[in-house]
């Protein structure tokens, strides 16, 4: 059975009165299959731009809402192609926000919601979710990201569920006034031999001019968080082939920049980069890297810090508080289970330089410290 509603859809205008028809607000509902649900609501959507809704189902079970309240030209469009699939746009008070939602797959859950907050509106806010796979979930919030009345200047948030993922869980927070930033979650295949364990991806973003990105591929039991506040932050995690990795960055001030990197079999190892201050830069490279451990804390300015690591077993801590710091440790030993290597540099004051190398076997250990 094939249904398709194409309508003007009604405003509530009390305060204003009826307006042309050329700024109603329009939706479409386009479906196919059986047991499909679409809600859409529009209200007080008629203050100048076009307020659109599009849904198109097609398949079984899928449900989708769209809610656009007190808004001034915003699009909504939700496509969801196969079986209990649920799609969810939460659009008010706001100018011209584009939120938009495709599925395929089984039993995937959406949603988006911009909105304002005690800071400002999401005003042209744009946000993407895009799955391809089974029982994924995907969430972006986008509330008080741009000044009153700005056309200009929205952040972009965007989530990629694709290539049969499965059980992946994305999230992306751009709250308050963050002009300009961007935030990405791509999460992609399934990990070899299959397995249901979910990967988990989590990015909450304050600030203007800032980017985060985070990219899970072909693995299973993985967890990634970007925490940013301030302004003109970057970050960036990778996670491929490797199970059950765990990486957080956390960053505030302004220009701090960071890395994350964990691949070809990184399986069961950690990385920790924590940034305070401005213009720090911070690298974390786990590469073949098994159960293996990486935290670099910065505190202060120009200071650059950088872990490399492949073999098993190697655990490394790089702590600054100054500024123009730089330190770098390096690790290919393998070491067990009872005999990790160790390697630690902590500096404070200005203009210190330590390196540490550990290679062989395990049981190794180095500490550095300067003041």
């Amino acid at each position: 059975m094939k249904r398709k509603l194409s309508t003007i859809a009604f405003a509530i205008l009390a305060a204003y009165g009826l307006a042309s028809s050329a700024w109603a607000a329009e939706s479409t509902v386009s479906q196919n299959g059986a047991d499909n649900v679409a809600n859409v609501t529009q209200s007080n959507a008629n203050f100048g731009l076009p307020t659109t809704a599009t849904v198109t189902q097609d398949g079984t079970s899928n449900t989708a809402t769209v809610n656009q309240i007190f808004v001034n030209g915003p699009s909504a469009v939700v496509s969801s192609t196969g079986t209990l699939n649920n799609a969810t746009i939460n659009q008010h008070d706001l100018i011209a926000a584009q939120a938009s939602i495709s599925q395929l797959g089984t039993a995937n859950n959406a949603a988006i919601t911009q909105d304002n907050s005690p800071a400002g509106f999401a005003n042209v806010a744009s946000a993407t979710v895009v799955q391809q796979g089974d029982n994924d979930s995907a969430t972006i919030n986008q509330l008080g990201t741009n000044g009153s009345g700005a056309t200009t200047d929205g952040v972009v948030a965007v989530i990629n569920q694709v290539n049969g993922a499965t059980n992946a869980v994305g999230t992306i927070n751009q709250i308050d006034l963050s002009q300009r930033s961007v935030a990405s979650i791509t999460q992609s295949g399934v990990a070899f031999g299959g397995g249901t364990d979910t990967n988990t991806a989590l990015i909450n973003q304050t600030g203007p001019d800032s980017s985060a990105t985070i990219v899970q591929n072909v693995t299973k039991g993985d967890n990634a968080t970007i925490n940013q506040l301030g302004a003109d932050q970057h970050a960036s995690t990778l996670q491929d082939d490797s199970w059950f990795a765990s990486a957080s960055i956390s960053q505030s001030g302004v220009s701090n920049n960071a890395l994350v990197s964990q691949t070809s079999v990184s399986d069961f190892s950690s990385a920790s980069i924590a940034q305070t201050g401005d213009r720090n830069g911070a690298a974390v490279n786990q590469v073949g890297a098994f159960s293996s451990t990486a935290q670099i804390t910065q505190v202060g300015a120009d200071n650059l810090a950088a872990v490399n690591q492949s073999g098993s077993f190697n655990d490394a801590v790089i702590s600054q508080a100054g500024a123009l710091l730089v330190a770098t440790i390096n690790q290919s030993g393998f070491g067990g289970s009872a005999n990790h290597n160790q390697a630690i540099v902590q500096q404070s004051g200005f203009n210190h330089v330590a390196t540490v190398n550990q290679s062989g076997g395990g049981g190794n250990f180095a500490k550095v410290v300067q003041n």
